[in-house]
């Protein structure tokens, strides 16, 4: 869904960090549940922009909480072709809010160079059509079938690096019956879809999450760029269904649907992406609809190093509501000389000496409502610490 939303994003100043490439032994195989959360308690960020060496802080964005599956596969048709588990999604017949779909098991096999959709199962699923028709006893069935592809769909490819991408197209087919008196009675017909998909890894860099103790720490992740969108036809008693049917239900031969471009962001050790910002059918990846971010294996806080001594930081609430911010340096020999705070304009709004301890009681009073970033120093004038607040009123 689409949602009332406001800007809020503002990246850390630059830091330099080394590339990552992830290999097969960084993404093990996914088992049972894992859990996500969109970005909207606070308003989505802005776009993230690709490039080298880039810091995306999401740290601050939490929202509702989801759980999604990766179901170990035990059906010897599948296993038997290498798939290793299956993903929950689903299949437009006629898009829009008032369109219908049908679930799919998307069967997925991991091996050294990459994880490909060798198969889908379809559940069974029967819709009414009555209510679009005036004729009793219309219906379409999808009955309960498996497949496996022809051509598989890469979702992913090892090793994944910098400038990395590829192209994989799948053709896929749903049997259904139709019953549409007195034309059809539960004729043979057929779903046939071309699953088209490109992947280009498109930056790389380090990004933070929200976690409910504060920002998380910083990983190491890869940006892939995701176009991916389907060409659907439909057949009936082995032939072209008639244009005149199809247009009935808002449906035309060769129509493109389910078009998703979306940015996902991997780190090691874990195949669900840490970040994904969902564009839909904005292939110009302009628009941001939504945005969900991986809450499993999260460390709470970011872990900084300066002269050797190893700290972590962590500045709450966030948001701000009250009159009082409070930041605090956990671990190391590290010590606050001096805070500022700057706004969106790059202004100082507020400054002050600390007391050469570890944590800092913030007067946030005459603050108006909005973003802002908490920079600390030490006695050396060495930045410790960068954190991004915002204050609600």
């Amino acid at each position: 869904m689409k949602k009332l939303l406001f800007l809020a994003f503002l990246p850390v100043a630059s830091l330099s960090y080394g590339q990552i490439s992830i290999l097969s032994t960084d993404m093990p195989v996914p088992t049972g549940s894992y859990n996500i959360q969109d970005m909207t308690s606070s308003g989505l960020p802005a776009s993230p922009v690709p490039g080298t060496n880039i810091t995306w802080d999401y740290g601050i964005y939490g929202g509702n909480d989801y759980t999604e599956d990766y179901l170990p596969e035990t059906d010897t048709f599948f296993t038997n072709v290498g798939v290793d588990v299956n993903y929950y999604t689903y299949k437009s017949m006629v898009g829009g809010a008032n369109g219908f779909f049908y679930n799919v098991y998307s069967e997925l096999d991991f091996s050294s160079t990459g994880v490909v959709e060798k198969g889908r199962a379809v559940d069974y699923l029967a819709f009414d059509l009555s209510i679009v028709t005036g004729n009793s006893g219309d219906s379409l069935v999808v009955p309960a079938q498996k497949a496996r592809a022809p051509q598989t769909v890469q979702t992913m490819k090892f090793p994944l690096t910098m400038s990395s991408s590829w192209h994989s197209v799948s053709r896929q087919v749903t049997d259904f019956t139709l019953t549409l008196s007195p034309l059809f009675d539960h004729t043979p017909s057929q779903h046939v879809y071309y699953v088209h998909r490109d992947d280009t890894v498109a930056g790389w860099g380090r990004m933070r999450v929200y976690t409910s103790t504060g920002p998380s720490a910083w990983y190491d992740v890869l940006m892939d760029k995701i176009s991916y969108y389907t060409v659907d036809s439909f057949y009936s008693a082995g032939a072209p269904m008639s244009p005149i049917i199809l247009s009935s239900f808002g449906i035309t031969q060769g129509q493109q649907t389910d078009s998703q471009d979306r940015y996902e962001f991997y780190r090691k050790g874990s195949y669900n992406y840490l970040a994904q910002l969902n564009y839909y059918e904005d292939n110009s990846f302009t628009n941001l609809s939504d945005a969900y971010f991986n809450t499993d294996n999260l460390d709470p806080s970011g872990v900084n190093e300066v002269n050797n001594a190893l700290y972590s930081t962590v500045l709450y609430p966030n948001p701000v509501t009250g009159s009082e911010m409070n930041f605090r340096i956990m671990g190391g020999n590290v010590q606050i000389a001096k805070y500022m705070i700057v706004d969106m304009a790059g202004r100082i709004v507020m400054s002050a000496d600390g007391d050469k301890g570890t944590v800092l009681h913030v007067n946030t009073a005459e603050l108006a409502s909005g973003t802002y970033m908490l920079q600390v120093l030490n006695d050396k004038n060495e930045h410790i610490a960068k954190e991004q607040f915002n204050v609600v009123k």
